[in-house]
C-alpha cells in the first residue's frame, strides 16, 4: 500500500502519454499484455526503456492505449484457463522486467 508514496505517479490524458511514449529523442518502446497474442512474455527484451499497457480484464486496453502499441506479449494459460487478473498480469510481468535488470 505504500508503494505510492515512492513512485512518480501522474494523471495524463493520452495525448500527454502519446507525446512522452513518442519523443522522437530517446522514446520508449511501448509494450501490450495481451491474454492471447504477441511473442512470450519472457521473450521480450525488457532492458530496454519500454512502457508497459495492461488492460482491464474484460475490455482490454481502449483505442487510444492501442494505437501506442510497438509489441504485445503474452504470458501462457495452460489448463483452459481464460486469462489472468489484470493486477496479476501486471505483477508477473513487472516482475519479469526487474529479473531481466537484474534489479
Amino acid at each position: 500500500m505504500g508503494a505510492h508514496f515512492r513512485l512518480p505517479i501522474h494523471g495524463l490524458s493520452w495525448t500527454e502519454i502519446k507525446d512522452i511514449l513518442k519523443r522522437p529523442a530517446g522514446g520508449l518502446k511501448v509494450y501490450l499484455a495481451d491474454a492471447q497474442r504477441g511473442k512470450l512474455y519472457t521473450s521480450a527484451d525488457f532492458h530496454i526503456p519500454m512502457a508497459l499497457i495492461v488492460g482491464g480484464e474484460a475490455a482490454g486496453a481502449g483505442n487510444e492505449a492501442l494505437s501506442l502499441v510497438d509489441e504485445a506479449v503474452h504470458i501462457p494459460m495452460p489448463g483452459g484457463s481464460e486469462s489472468l487478473n489484470a493486477a496479476v498480469a501486471a505483477s508477473l510481468l513487472l516482475f519479469e522486467v526487474v529479473r531481466q535488470r537484474g534489479e
